[in-house]
């Protein structure tokens, strides 16, 4: 698009390809096994966001260990970008924490971007490209299929990414931090609340009375 062009311009750019591993999850089936999957689906997180997986509500499969060694190099780790690529196109997240003790996997429905060691780009301006509302029309529009949509990786392959200077990026990393800190300070807050409305009539009254409901 004109309007992207534009901002190419002003930056070096790179092809997403050339900066991360893109890994497309093999689909998951149940089967009798000792090792648990967790599994998170396009819903479980909010674009441009970041997502600690354990504040999911992500499915568990039960897998062997044929599977497991198949599927290995798709587990969660973090610093991982997910990103939608069917039917809802380009929605992205930025996986903050993951248990050790646990296995994530994610839906066929995303692929896994993992960022290599020497890219010149950090996690941070990468998720807040790649969530950016334009980009996310951009891939919309390349996306193929009517009624459901699918977003080829060739195209994913070929996104050019601009690379912001390391001050642009301490500035955008240090955006998120506070983002974060807002909405730790939201979530606060609406406990506050709810708090509140447990305490008022006539909720602090029948709150100790058996329900009415059968």
């Amino acid at each position: 698009s004109l309007t992207l062009d534009a901002f190419f311009s002003k930056y070096q750019t790179i092809e997403l390809q050339n900066l991360v591993e893109i890994i497309r999850p093999i689909p998951i089936k149940e089967e009798s096994g000792e090792y648990k999957i967790h599994e998170l689906m396009i819903s479980d997180y909010r674009n441009g966001e970041f997502t600690d997986v354990e504040g999911t509500s992500y499915k568990t499969l039960n897998i062997g260990i044929n599977t497991f060694v198949k599927i290995r190099n798709q587990m969660l780790r973090k610093g991982d970008i997910l990103i939608s690529v069917k039917a809802t196109i380009g929605k992205v997240s930025l996986i903050s924490e993951v248990n050790e003790n646990h296995f994530y996997g994610a839906n066929q429905n995303m692929l896994i971007l993992r960022l290599s060691e020497h890219a010149p780009i950090g996690h941070e301006a990468l998720l807040s490209y790649l969530s950016n509302e334009k980009v996310t029309q951009h891939l919309d529009s390349v996306a193929t299929g009517s009624t459901l949509k699918n977003l080829k990786v060739a195209y994913l392959k070929e996104l050019k990414v601009p690379i912001p200077s390391r001050e642009l990026q301490e500035a955008i990393k240090q955006n998120f931090d506070e983002q974060h800190s807002i909405y730790e300070e939201m979530k606060r807050l609406e406990r506050e609340l709810l708090l509140k409305k447990l305490e008022n009539w006539p909720a602090n009254e029948l709150q100790t009375f058996p329900s009415l409901m059968k």
